[in-house]
């Protein structure tokens, strides 16, 4: 009994031997391509932050909403333009039918028969078909000479003295108006002639360019 028994035990122990061999290699191999699987996956992790920029570095759309500083002839920055009033009662303004299509008037003009606001500081650009458009509130507003729309006063915060229209911050067609500005309202204004107004740099010392 000894002796069969001791033969056969060796192969117990090769066979026994070689299933644990098997068995480690494949945990083995599993183990070595969770291992590839795991590497394999970061690249492409690496690739998410890059994604990522474009999106941050993608301008955001502006706000139509937020009235926006305007460049003036002289390279300086112009006072800002307060925006239409989109809760005042347009409706209720009489008198727009009487003046040029886009008009744009002080609300104290006489032509304006009923206004529901202050008089003595908005702005209302006039509509023939459509009426009052829009209401500006400005601190004072600028008569201007007939054919120049009318505008905030943007004397205020300028010291005493001569301003084209360009310093104003006022449309183009306001550049060729020498302005004088006194105690921090607009006094009077000249239209120059084609040749325009020279700003001396914004300064308060503008002056109408002369004729050749």
């Amino acid at each position: 009994m000894t002796g069969p028994m001791t033969g056969r035990a060796p192969r117990y122990v090769l066979r026994a031997a070689f299933g644990a061999a098997v068995t480690w290699s494949v945990l083995g191999l599993a183990g070595g391509c969770t291992f590839l699987v795991s590497f394999d996956d970061i690249p492409q992790a690496q690739t998410k932050p890059d994604a990522a920029v474009d999106v941050v570095d993608a301008p955001s759309p502006p706000d139509a909403e937020v009235p926006v500083e305007a460049a003036t002839e002289s390279g300086t920055t112009g006072p800002v333009t307060p925006a239409c009033d989109s809760t005042f009662p347009l409706d209720q303004i009489e008198g727009c039918a009487t003046f040029v299509e886009g008009a744009q008037i002080c609300a104290d003009n006489p032509g304006l028969t009923k206004y529901p606001g202050d008089r003595t500081t908005d702005v209302v650009a006039c509509s023939k078909t459509q009426g009052a458009t829009c209401v500006r509130h400005c601190i004072a507003c600028a008569h201007l000479p007939a054919g120049f729309p009318d505008q905030c006063d943007q004397c205020i915060g300028k010291p005493d003295g001569t301003y084209c229209g360009t310093d104003m911050g006022w449309q183009p067609e306001h550049f060729r108006l020498l302005v004088t500005c006194a105690g921090e309202r607009l006094k009077e204004t000249t239209a120059c002639s084609t040749k325009g107004c020279d700003s001396v740099g914004g300064a308060g010392a503008a002056v109408c360019r002369p004729e050749p």
